[in-house]
């Protein structure tokens, strides 16, 4: 099927292979201006697809990525699905804010047969959700820098002791800065030992750079300002 978007859309047209259907809900959930793209997201190998796989497996040897991982402010699911076929041997499970981004994801996963990804709705932005358990790793792409700073201040000490601190990362994206950590439980928010080459693996460099280091609990001067959350998270 063949979808065109509104004029202020970033991606005017596509072709798809969902289900009527499934194209509502995504309507629904997104309007008319981001039908195109979000379902871009899932099915375009050449955008959320080759973004996760440039940003990460550039630094990261796929072998070694295998266990439980998190992603914490899933959204729609488009990132949690691509990360699943880009790393078969990993079980996903997204936790996101909104409602309705959580039931378009299990939609998606339905549809696409990924019934192992399990989407969590957790509707305190402050604190995650009882039961998770343990991950070997946790990511967060597009998220951080939606947090309110009171949340960032509650949230991010407890993502840190949730991945397994001898192979556990957490990757940050806020807007084009990217910072890739690693952490001896309890560390995340004081000090951080980088796991994350500040080479990539590959000859040619990702289109995003990652850098590694430290970091703070003290919000930014922006932070401070009181810079309300985009609750939509458009764009991403």
């Amino acid at each position: 099927m063949t979808l065109t978007s509104d004029e202020a859309s970033p991606s005017l047209a596509i072709e798809t292979a969902y289900p009527p259907e499934l194209i509502a809900s995504v309507l629904d959930v997104k309007g008319p201006a981001w039908l195109c793209d979000e379902i871009r997201r899932d099915e375009d190998p050449t955008y959320v697809s080759h973004f996760l796989a440039e940003s990460i497996l550039s630094y990261v040897a796929p072998e070694s990525l295998s266990g439980r991982l998190l992603e914490l402010g899933s959204g729609a699911g488009a990132s949690s699905l691509n990360l699943r076929r880009l790393l078969p041997e990993l079980q996903v499970v997204g936790v996101e804010l909104l409602a309705d981004h959580v039931g378009l994801a299990r939609s998606r996963a339905a549809f696409h047969g990924m019934d192992s990804i399990e989407f969590i709705h957790n509707p305190d932005g402050s604190q995650l959700p009882d039961g998770l358990g343990e991950f070997d790793f946790v990511i967060l792409s597009a998220v951080y820098e939606h947090l309110l700073p009171v949340e960032r201040r509650s949230l991010m000490p407890q993502v840190g002791p949730r991945a397994d601190s001898r192979r556990g990362w957490i990757r940050i994206k806020a807007g084009t800065a990217s910072c890739g950590l690693a952490y001896e439980a309890g560390a995340f928010g004081r000090s951080c030992a980088t796991s994350v080459p500040t080479t990539p693996r590959s000859s040619s460099p990702p289109s995003e750079a990652i850098a590694t280091g430290s970091t703070s609990g003290s919000p930014s001067p922006a932070d401070r300002d009181g810079r309300s959350r985009n609750e939509s998270r458009e764009p991403p």
